[in-house]
């Protein structure tokens, strides 16, 4: 038995044998030889290419009320990883953790500081399904005031970005697909929306509490 790519074969004379892919792209080529006949498999290593969104369900933070005084939304999305054709069964992914956190200035002038949830505890698909993740995205509650100054309230936006990020064969992460989130504050009413990946949650809260 030939073999010419990268990684290895288990063995190459006997009945059988195991082809070990590499986890970074690459190609191989596996032939078999039976007495005068030969038989050659192609393999190909396909990385990660994109992030999909295929659905969601929106959950406000609390009770919804109208003349509520603080301001968030939280959207858990149902995510694939692509291509859809391709089993990631043995491969780690993460969330890449920077940044964890950015600062935001309102347009009162306060600034606080927007922390950024990550996943960041590896994980792998399960083999023979096709599997859909929940990305949990969440805002901190913070007032409805912070938009408002002696001379009227305006909307806030921030966008936050990441990178999802696959462990290769060299046990490195590596970046495939970047995710980016926008996180809308609208002054006529103090409602929050989500969106990621250009995908909107619903208009929430606003919400009374103490934070």
């Amino acid at each position: 038995m030939e073999y010419f790519g990268r990684r290895h074969l288990s063995s190459t004379t006997g009945s059988g044998t195991d082809y070990t892919a590499p986890l970074s792209p690459a190609s191989a080529t596996v032939t078999a030889t039976v007495g005068s006949a030969q038989l050659s498999v192609g393999f190909g290593v396909i990385p990660p290419s994109s992030v999909v969104v295929v659905g969601l369900t929106n959950i406000p933070l609390g009770t919804e009320v109208s003349d509520g005084d603080t301001m968030g939304a939280r959207t858990i999305y149902s995510i694939i990883i692509c291509p859809t054709n391709v089993s990631f069964s043995r491969v780690q992914f993460r969330e890449n953790p920077d940044p964890s956190s950015i600062d935001v200035t309102w347009p009162v002038g306060i600034i606080t500081t927007f922390p950024l949830e990550r996943t960041t505890t590896p994980f792998s698909p399960p083999c023979g399904v096709l599997p859909i993740y929940n990305d949990k995205i969440e805002t901190v509650p913070v007032w409805g005031s912070y938009l408002c100054t002696g001379t009227g309230c305006s909307d806030k936006s921030i966008t936050s970005s990441w990178t999802d990020q696959y462990m290769n064969d060299s046990s490195e992460w590596t970046d495939f697909y970047s995710i980016s989130v926008q996180y809308d504050y609208f002054s006529i009413d103090f409602k929050c929306r989500i969106t990621y990946l250009g995908v909107h949650g619903s208009r929430q809260g606003p919400y009374v509490g103490s934070h």
